[in-house]
């Protein structure tokens, strides 16, 4: 299915506040059981029936504007600063 987060998310898979980040405003192509688990929550809604290639249990189709999308460009841009260093 593919859902739309409604608010800054974290799949906490590594811990309490640790895990993907899935921001406000972005959309993702997930497997259902994955989509249900944000629906159930109100975190996300359904805007259509897309699934993920390759059997992923998730794949982003748009980046959002949330705090989580901000924090995701400064990690990068410092993680690509540090390579071109090295």
């Amino acid at each position: 299915m593919r859902i739309t987060f409604l608010r800054d998310e974290i799949y906490e898979t590594e811990g309490p506040g640790k895990g993907p980040a899935f921001p406000a405003g972005s959309t993702w192509d997930c497997a259902d059981d994955f989509g249900d688990r944000w629906l159930r929550r109100a975190a996300a809604e359904r805007i259509g029936n897309q699934v993920p290639r390759d059997g992923a249990r998730f794949v982003e189709v748009t980046r959002g504007r949330g705090a989580g999308a901000e924090a995701a460009a400064e990690k990068a841009a410092a993680e690509k600063a540090a390579a071109e260093k090295a």
